[in-house]
């Protein structure tokens, strides 16, 4: 089992999810410290979240392209919604 944490911020280049409307989107690509034998199954938190009060907050997170040596982690935002900053923490496990 490995673990970690994961943010995204304006401090990222071509951060999107805090301005204009419909679908936005980012991803981070992580890697693990020590590559698994097969392909971990993940487990996704959100611990933080900082959002407009003034516009309904819509979000989702998914680990994709999950591999033996690391995943991209993507997150999704839509319609008006503005988040200025998402983080949490990630648990990839073999069973």
């Amino acid at each position: 089992m490995q673990s970690g944490s994961w943010s995204v911020s304006p401090s990222l280049e071509n951060y999107s999810l805090d301005s204009n409307n419909g679908e936005r989107s980012m991803t981070i690509e992580v890697k693990f410290a020590k590559s698994f034998e097969k392909r971990p199954e993940m487990f996704l938190s959100v611990a933080q979240l900082d959002a407009s009060s003034k516009t309904n907050v819509r979000y989702t997170i998914e680990a994709i392209s999950v591999k033996r040596d690391g995943f991209t982690l993507l997150v999704k935002t839509w319609s008006d919604s503005k988040i200025y900053s998402i983080s949490g923490s990630w648990i990839a496990f073999v069973q």
